[in-house]
């Protein structure tokens, strides 16, 4: 089974993303606003890999920050700083390549993508 077969709802919706120069205030904002999990930031040319925030992501930041009482700072940063890396697949590949992809991050989302990304789907 593919993971279009598996998830074609979730790949017939419009799925939000944002641009990389989102300062990290305003990315938080819109993972509530839009009531989901995690956000794909728009890759620029030179990235190599997909990277979305999450509310992990910007609290694993938060945490660290909390000591150097820097947190001001850091939500008037663009949101690439808060943002993890986020495995990729293409639509056609199978359900078993997509649980090796969260087995291998360990985080249990993927972006599926043919071209731009499509749709996120996760474990949960």
């Amino acid at each position: 089974m593919t993971i279009r077969d598996a998830f074609s709802r979730v790949l017939k919706r419009a799925y939000p993303s944002i641009d990389p120069d989102t300062l990290v205030l305003h990315a938080t904002s819109l993972l509530k606003f839009h009531e989901i999990d995690t956000l794909p930031v728009r890759p620029k040319e030179s990235a190599s890999e997909p990277q979305a925030i999450t509310g992990y992501s910007i609290l694993a930041k938060f945490s660290a920050l909390v000591e150097q009482r820097s947190l001001k700072a850091f939500l008037q940063r663009p949101c690439t700083e808060a943002a993890m890396e986020l495995p990729s697949l293409g639509p056609n590949e199978s359900l078993q390549r997509l649980f090796q992809v969260y087995r291998g991050s360990r985080f249990g989302y993927a972006m599926i993508e043919a071209g731009e990304p499509v749709g996120v789907v996760n474990l949960t």
